[in-house]
């Protein structure tokens, strides 16, 4: 797992990733409460949210909120 927190003029970026089993994210439909609620959540706070993820390699996600 690695993880990077940086910020860049007025904005933060978190990164996650891993190598992991990895999974499909168009396939979680309902069952992807977890993905929504983060989505939801960045929104909210004027935030991007990014997830990447296909089965066999792994998964990264990355939040890019501006600094308050």
């Amino acid at each position: 797992m690695r993880a990077a927190l940086t910020t860049e003029g007025d904005m933060l970026t978190l990164s996650l990733e891993d190598d992991g089993l990895g999974f499909d994210p168009a396939a979680q439909g309902r069952n992807a409460l977890g993905l929504l609620s983060m989505s939801e959540r960045a929104r909210e706070i004027g935030a991007e949210f990014s997830l990447d993820s296909a089965p066999g390699a792994g998964t990264w996600l990355r939040l890019r909120a501006p600094l308050l």
